[in-house]
Parts: structure tokens; C-alpha cells; sequence
């Protein structure tokens, strides 16, 4: 083996520096997410190509006679020993990287920064002993000699490979396998390598040592490099959980190797979160998407996972065998937050969609899907904290999906058609307007709104609706005029899912001024129980209507949570007062609705009482001061043909 080496040595030398200089310019083309790791990993492949290069020409004119040898000799040594010194500074600067802007340590240690003062004194050294030949000389030969003071050139790298190496061991928990095995082999290789070459001289086997050591470094960063991009890709940034790609891949791995059958998947979406942000402002609402994600994550067992698909939504796989405790979690999961200065614990819920999971040949990305499709069942049609996806559920959506595809047909084949039910003035039982209501009509078959409205509000085909009723609406209170009939009043309402048109107002507008009707016949009605938009959206959407010269009504009044605030905010043309408050059960209920038609008429604003079907409630409205009565006590909701025979004759 050494005579191998002997006589091969020059060869391996220039063959290593080369790979080195070709790992140095892969190096430079490579993006690291740590500039000062990319810039140390340059700097050493650099050296060590250098190292490898210099040590060969060494080789080479080692005992070559002549001036032009010995300045040869003279550089390439002092390189030499420059080099390992320079190694030593930049394996400190690459720990340094790995633990300081990880922010595994708020301050620089100690034996770090002696690991960056050794090798500064040891480059000192090297060059003052350019000056003596206590380090090393050539004889007349142009033949190396060691010095008296030789063994400095070892012993201080390996003070500061041994100071680095007991640092890393200390502190190997906060170091990745890869990075830890790399950094081992750094230190280990040239330490053995250097009592070797001290005890054979006139073999590199120090150099070469710190080739391998520094090639191994690079392929241990390269992957390492890697695996931080991978863990990127799949990690939310906000709350560092695993999101949708990471997510998939967990669970990807537990269906192959463990029992997928032993979880339940949930599909969970934070309540309310829009009032949060709304509160408190954007940055704390960031700050809890973050804290309630490492709540959930802490509670989970480690063979459980959950992950943030963005948003307000998350997922989870957990056993079966917690399905209790996680639901009952999901309703209040505590979260202390800072605001101006002082802490605040607030509750966070969550409405889940869950899924048993019941085969062991399930898609990861089927049982996302499965427990997607439940959640929205659980806030748009059930209205419950939780639901579970089953047979009978799965059956009822599919019968859902074929009404949302009829649905849209009915739309373009002109199966809706406008239900009129009168409003009327109970002090002279005379019509003073009417409410369009929407019926759609397939065949011989009348299907009620409430089949077909939630179905049309989930996909989003309500906002055609609305506009189509309204074209409806205005094309029969055209003909009505032509006709010579005296028109009434007509509210038409408008969905929620519609106020996100930001030219909502400007469209229904466009619509009344196509067929020519006076704005004062057409009335938007609009629901109080909004939750999608903030209260200060609602004030513009009314201002804008009221702009255009059309009257506005809020429907459903006193069933939301900001009834008070709206009447304070929003200077609507009419309230309509709910059923539920109309059907009063106490002298409480009573009161309650005695004052806000008293709080109406201080404001004054018009009241209409809807859902009325008894007679007496007609006279206790009118004694409270609300006269507009809507219901089926005077009259139900008519076809178009039979409100035409009403519109000849208003009086009941």
C-alpha cells in the first residue's frame, strides 16, 4: 500500500484538487437556504483543491535542485500548513451557520469562538515561522526537514478539532443524523490521519484524510440541503405543521406501514376566525393560527398527525380509540394571546367533518376528500359542531349533487318562476306591497325553497337566482303598468353569497333601469345573519343601493348577533321583523317586541311583521304600532296570475 502511494501519490493529489475545484464550482451553482453555509462549503472545497494541489507540487520538487525548487517548496508548504489552519476557521464557520442561524443559541459559545481564535494564532505562528526554521526547513537537497517546533503544526488543530468535536457531542440532539455524521467524520478523519503521517512521514496522509473529510462534509450538506427543501415543501410556514403535500405523504406512509383502519380523519375549520382578525387585527390573527396549530399538535400522540391546508382549515388523523376526547378538544381549544399590552385566554371552536376510516386500500388523498366533503355538510346543512361521513350521508349527497345539476339546468330551461305573497296595511286591510319569493317549478312538481335555496347557496348558482327572479320580477311590474294595473311594492331578495359582487349594487340597478320600471317598485331585502362579511362591507352595500334610488330591507331582524349595532351603523328603509319574535311565549318575548317596533319609529324607519298566521296577532302588532303585516293571516304566497287578481282588487 505504501509503495502504491509512493508512486502514485503526485497523481492522487492533482486527481483529488481537481474533483475539489469541480465540487466548488457545483457548489457556487447550487441554492442553499443559508448563504454563510454555501459561502463555508465554497471556501473549503476551494482549500482542499488548493491543499491537494499544492501538496502534489511539493511532492513534485521535493529534492529537485535549484532557487526555482526551493521557492516552490517554500510556497506550497507554507500553503500547506496556511490551509489546515484555514480549515479549522471554516469548520467553525459552518457550526457557527448550522447553530447560530438555526437559533439554537442566542449568543456565539465559547469553544466556537475558540474555534475561530485558535486557527487565527496558529496562522500567525505559520507565517512568523517563515522566518526561522523552528516549524520546518530544506536542507541542501531541497529535502523537507520537521523543525524543533514541528509538532505545533499538529497539536494546535487538534486542541481545536477536539474543542469543536465535544461541543458537537454536547449538543448532537440539536444536529440532524446527516449533519452530526458529517461533522463526526470532519474531525475524526484528520485527527487519525495526522498521528499516522507523524509517525510514517513523507506520505500525505493528513491531506487526504481532509480531502475525504471534506467531500464526505459535502455530500452530508447536499442532503441535508435536500431534506430542508423537501421539509419546506411540505411545511406550512405560519404554523409550521405539515400542509397539504406534507400531509398527504404522512399519511401516505401509515397506510403503508401501519393499520390505517385504526384512525379516525378529520377535517376541522376554525369558527369565526374573521372576527378575530377583525378584533384584534391581522398579526394576532396569525399568531393564533400558529398557537392553535402547535396546541393540537401537542396533544396528539406521535403515531397521530395534523396538518394546516391554509386558511381557517386543518387536518387530522388521530386513533379511534380518542375520537371522544378530540371532539370534545375541537370545541375549545384555550389560546393566550397579547393585545395592547395586556394578555388575554380566548376559546377557539372548530366545526369538523370526520371520517371513520374502514379499508386499509384507501387513497391518502380519498380520505381528505371524505372528511372535505363532511365538514361542508356540517356548516352548510346540518349546522352542528361535528359530522361523520357514513353510508346514509354519502347517499343523501349524492342525491345533492344531482339537485345542484338539475339545479343549474332549471336556470337555463326557465323552471323558476316568481310566488308573489302580499304585504298588507292592517289599519285598512289594503295591499301595500308584495315579497317575491322563488318556486321552481320541474314539471307537474312544485319544489319549496327550502330543498333547493341551501343546495344553490353551497355551489354558488344562488346569485344567478337572485338576478334571475329580479329580471322576472320587473318584467311583470312592466306588464302590469302596460296593462293599466296599479303595481305594488316588490322586495326581492338578495343572498348573502351575492354581497361579495363588489358591483352588486350597480348590477341590480342596470336590471330595473333595463325594463324601465320606477326604482321606488323594487325593494332588496337582505338577511341580517351575516357572518362571511364585516359590518362596515354591509353599510357600504346599502349606501350603494340607496344611491341608486332603491329601498332597502333587512330580513330576518333580531335573530343575529349585531341587531343593535346594524340599526346604529346602517340607515335602512325597512326592518322586518322575525317570526320567531311575532310568535312571542312570555310577557318577556312581548316586551322585547313592543320595543324594537317603539325603537323603529323613534328612528323612523318603516316595521313589517312577517310570519304572521294568527288573527290576534294582528291586533296585538297594530296595538304595539306595527301595522305592515306579511303572512299567511291575510294571505299566502301566489302565483303570478293570481296576484294579478289581487293587484284589481287590494282590499281584503
Amino acid at each position: 500500500m505504501l509503495d502504491f502511494l509512493a508512486r502514485y501519490q503526485v497523481h492522487i493529489l492533482l486527481a483529488c484538487g481537481s474533483f475539489s475545484l469541480m465540487l466548488a464550482f457545483f457548489v457556487m451553482i447550487i441554492r442553499f437556504h443559508s448563504f454563510r453555509k454555501k459561502s463555508t462549503l465554497l471556501k473549503i472545497q476551494f482549500i482542499i483543491a488548493v491543499l491537494m494541489i499544492s501538496d502534489a507540487f511539493s511532492y513534485m520538487y521535493e529534492g529537485v535542485a535549484g532557487d526555482k525548487a526551493l521557492w516552490i517548496l517554500r510556497i506550497t508548504n507554507f500553503l500547506l500548513y496556511m490551509i489546515t489552519a484555514a480549515n479549522m476557521f471554516l469548520l467553525t464557520n459552518y457550526l457557527t451557520a448550522l447553530f447560530m442561524e438555526g437559533g439554537k443559541f442566542d449568543k456565539l459559545p465559547k469553544r466556537l469562538l475558540l474555534g475561530f481564535v485558535i486557527p487565527s494564532v496558529q496562522m500567525t505562528l505559520i507565517i512568523v515561522a517563515q522566518f526561522g526554521r523552528w516549524l520546518y526547513y530544506f536542507d541542501s537537497s531541497n529535502h523537507y526537514q520537521r523543525g524543533s517546533l514541528n509538532v505545533i503544526g499538529y497539536i494546535l488543530p487538534l486542541i481545536n478539532l477536539a474543542l469543536i468535536f465535544t461541543f458537537v457531542i454536547q449538543h448532537r440532539k440539536l444536529l440532524n443524523r446527516m449533519i452530526w455524521w458529517s461533522v463526526f467524520i470532519f474531525c475524526i478523519m484528520p485527527v487519525v490521519a495526522a498521528i499516522i503521517q507523524f509517525i510514517i512521514p513523507g506520505f500525505s496522509f493528513l491531506n487526504l484524510a481532509s480531502w475525504i473529510a471534506s467531500v464526505t462534509l459535502f455530500w452530508f450538506a447536499l442532503m441535508d440541503q435536500n431534506e430542508e427543501l423537501s421539509k419546506a415543501a411540505n411545511t406550512d410556514l405560519n404554523s409550521g405543521l405539515p400542509n397539504t403535500y406534507g400531509y398527504l405523504y404522512e399519511v401516505d406512509r401509515i397506510i403503508h406501514h401501519a393499520d390505517i383502519t385504526d384512525y379516525d380523519a378529520y377535517y376541522f375549520d376554525i369558527v369565526r376566525m374573521s372576527n378575530i382578525n377583525n378584533k384584534y387585527g391581522k398579526q394576532v390573527g396569525d399568531e393564533v393560527i400558529r398557537s392553535y396549530g402547535q396546541y393540537i399538535r401537542d396533544y396528539l400522540n406521535k403515531d397521530e398527525i395534523v396538518g394546516r391546508l391554509g386558511g381557517n382549515f386543518y387536518v387530522a388523523l388521530v386513533k379511534k380509540a380518542r375520537r371522544d376526547e378530540f371532539l370534545k378538544l375541537l370545541q375549545a381549544v384555550p389560546i393566550e394571546i397579547e393585545f395592547c399590552g395586556k394578555k388575554e385566554s380566548i376559546s377557539i371552536a372548530a366545526i369538523a367533518g370526520g371520517y371513520e376510516i374502514d379499508k386499509k386500500n384507501i387513497a391518502a388523498g380519498q380520505i381528505i376528500s371524505n372528511t372535505a366533503t363532511a365538514v361542508v355538510y356540517a356548516k352548510n346543512v346540518a349546522h352542528k359542531p361535528y359530522v361523520f361521513l357514513d353510508e346514509e350521508l354519502v347517499k343523501e349527497l349524492e342525491g345533492v349533487r344531482i339537485l345542484e345539476e338539475n339545479a343549474r339546468l332549471a336556470l337555463q330551461n326557465d323552471e323558476f318562476e316568481p310566488f308573489y305573497q302580499p304585504k298588507i296595511d292592517s289599519r285598512t286591510n289594503t295591499m301595500c306591497g308584495a315579497e317575491a319569493l322563488a318556486r321552481w317549478r320541474k314539471e307537474d312538481t312544485l319544489i319549496p325553497p327550502m330543498d333547493f335555496v341551501p343546495v344553490m347557496e353551497r355551489n354558488g348558482s344562488v346569485c344567478d337566482l337572485d338576478f334571475y327572479i329580479l329580471e322576472r320580477v320587473c318584467m311583470d311590474i312592466k306588464m302590469w303598468m302596460e296593462a293599466g294595473f296599479e303595481p305594488v311594492p316588490v322586495s326581492v331578495n338578495f343572498s348573502r353569497k351575492n354581497l361579495g359582487n363588489p358591483i352588486l349594487a350597480e348590477a341590480i340597478s342596470k336590471v330595473v333601469e333595463k325594463h324601465r320600471i320606477p326604482k321606488e317598485l323594487i325593494q332588496i331585502e337582505i338577511t341580517e345573519t351575516l357572518d362571511e362579511f364585516p359590518m362596515s362591507y354591509l353599510v357600504g352595500v346599502v349606501k350603494a343601493l340607496q344611491g341608486y334610488g332603491l329601498s332597502v330591507a333587512i330580513d330576518d331582524f333580531g335573530t343575529g348577533s349585531s341587531s343593535i349595532k346594524l340599526l346604529k351603523d346602517v340607515k335602512f328603509d325597512v326592518i322586518k321583523i322575525d317570526k320567531v319574535f311575532v310568535d312571542y311565549a312570555n310577557e318577556q318575548e312581548k316586551t322585547l317586541l313592543r320595543n324594537i317596533i317603539k325603537m323603529t319609529e323613534d328612528l323612523n324607519i318603516r316595521v313589517i311583521a312577517e310570519g304572521v298566521e294568527k288573527y290576534e296577532q294582528i291586533d296585538e302588532l297594530k296595538s304595539m304600532g306595527c301595522y305592515d303585516i306579511q303572512g299567511y293571516a291575510y294571505d299566502k304566497p301566489l302565483m303570478k296570475f293570481e296576484f294579478e287578481n289581487r293587484l284589481k282588487n287590494k282590499q281584503y
